[in-house]
């Protein structure tokens, strides 16, 4: 087991054992098996204390939940978004490991027949190749720290990229939203509360916008819409739902097909990364082989 999924997995596991403790009426105490004063600041607060992997964002959905009186169905809820990420990167891992080591493999061999005189060509278009991916990995890693840190960049904007940040910048903040909200408070208190938990910095900016327009008397919908805080699928589970005089629910549903959508475009692209993988170790391995043997015809030749 990768000690990366194990880890997510372990947290998900701990996650619905408290659940199951708090919903046969346990006392949290019990449930989480620490001390009474370790419940000082809530139960949501000693909940992420006591079980690793949980971090801020997971705090504040949980306080929100609490709040509302539903703690024991954020905690499954969390468990599963747990599940489901670990499930997508070990899918990632699984179509990357073969074409990854076939590439490693290919360049390996490259080398060592450039350091007996047998490779020409091939050692450097191996080489090459094999440093596409890497630089891609860098790419993505530069894009997202990016996004997480610089509200005047659009992560949408980015190929391939962008609509999975967008969707990653509105789950946490719509689940957030959802607990406070049935947790009764106030839409605008509740809407700046949850707006921070946003990890992206443009659509967090976009958000706190929409805030100031909520404290101003406008609807939920038509001020994240102006402010193009959200996408246009959520703003219209949202608009519908604020007309029927059930936000909680439309918040809710709109949550949902987040994160199913961001589970499917995550799929999509660990297959993209893996097919592209799998072309650059064939076309790898095919130089080696064309130019291995051309210059063993080239010396029968002479």
């Amino acid at each position: 087991m990768v000690p990366f999924f194990d880890a997510r997995e372990k947290t998900a596991a701990r996650l619905l054992d408290v659940a199951s403790a708090l919903d046969a009426g346990l006392p949290p105490k019990t449930a989480l098996r620490v001390d009474e004063a370790d419940l000082k600041d809530g139960v949501a607060a000693a909940v992420v204390r006591a079980i690793p992997g949980l971090d801020d964002v997971d705090l504040r959905i949980l306080e929100a939940a609490e709040r509302a009186g539903d703690l024991s169905a954020a905690l499954r809820e969390r468990a599963e978004a747990k599940l489901q990420h670990a499930g997508v990167a070990r899918d990632l891992v699984r179509r990357l490991a073969y074409p990854a080591f076939v590439l490693a493999f290919a360049v390996v061999l490259s080398l060592w027949l450039a350091s007996v005189g047998q490779a020409g060509f091939s050692s450097k278009a191996v080489t090459l190749l094999a440093l596409a991916p890497l630089a891609c990995a860098a790419a993505v890693v530069v894009v997202v720290r990016r996004a997480r840190r610089d509200p005047g960049f659009d992560a949408a904007r980015v190929p391939l990229l962008g609509a999975v940040l967008r969707d990653a910048a509105e789950l946490p903040y719509l689940i957030a939203l959802r607990g406070l909200h049935a947790a009764g408070v106030l839409i605008a208190d509740a809407h700046a509360t949850a707006a921070a938990t946003s990890g992206v910095a443009h659509v967090r900016a976009r958000l706190a916008a929409a805030t100031e327009a909520l404290r101003r008397g406008e609807s939920l919908s038509d001020a994240l819409r102006e402010r193009a805080a959200v996408c246009t699928e959520t703003l219209e589970i949202l608009g519908t739902s604020e007309r029927a005089g059930d936000l909680e629910d439309g918040l809710g549903r709109a949550a949902a097909r987040r994160r199913d959508v961001l589970t499917r475009r995550l799929a999509s692209l660990g297959a993209l990364a893996g097919g592209i993988g799998y072309v650059l170790a064939v076309v790898s391995v095919a130089l080696i082989v064309l130019d291995f043997y051309g210059r063993i015809g080239s010396r029968i030749g002479r």
